[in-house]
């Protein structure tokens, strides 16, 4: 598959995958959700940016079947304590906003909100969108490789 083609699935995958969390209400779903479309558009090129697509023959470590199941792993043991942390600093913030007397200062808080929730979605949509760019190239003739052959470091 093509850039453009990795970078439009991430965008959407990402996007609908935070989406899909639905714990957010208001704007901490929209910032979620658009953190979600950032990370998924990065995530959908990162296999790309690890090893760079100036062949076909390209996949290796980055694009292996072995790297994708641990990143299931961290997506089920890891991400979620991230966006946790994330999400606790967005509601410190929303309460040290509240308790503001000064509009700039409640202003400054209220942005700090939404980049922590916009956090939480980045690093929720960044995994399943680099699963989506293996299973993208997993249909190509050349497919990617079930471990890495760690070629690459050698050279």
């Amino acid at each position: 598959m093509n850039g453009e083609t990795h970078r439009m699935v991430g965008l959407a995958t990402g996007a609908g995958y935070a989406f899909q969390a639905k714990e957010q209400p208001g704007i901490g779903l929209v910032m979620e959700m658009l953190g979600g479309g950032v990370g998924g558009f990065w995530g959908g090129r990162l296999p790309d940016d690890l090893e760079p697509a100036i062949s076909s023959w390209h996949r290796d470590s980055a694009h292996s079947v072995s790297v994708g199941a641990g990143i299931v792993a961290a997506m089920r043991t890891k991400v979620p304590a991230w966006q946790d942390f994330c999400r606790e600093q967005a509601e410190a913030q929303r309460q040290k906003q509240v308790a503001a007397t000064h509009p700039f200062i409640q202003f400054l808080h209220s942005l700090a909100v939404m980049f922590w929730h916009f956090l939480a979605g980045f690093v929720n949509g960044v995994g399943p969108v680099y699963l989506s760019h293996l299973a993208l190239d997993c249909i190509t003739p050349r497919s990617i490789p079930m471990f890495p052959s760690f070629s690459s470091l050698a050279a």
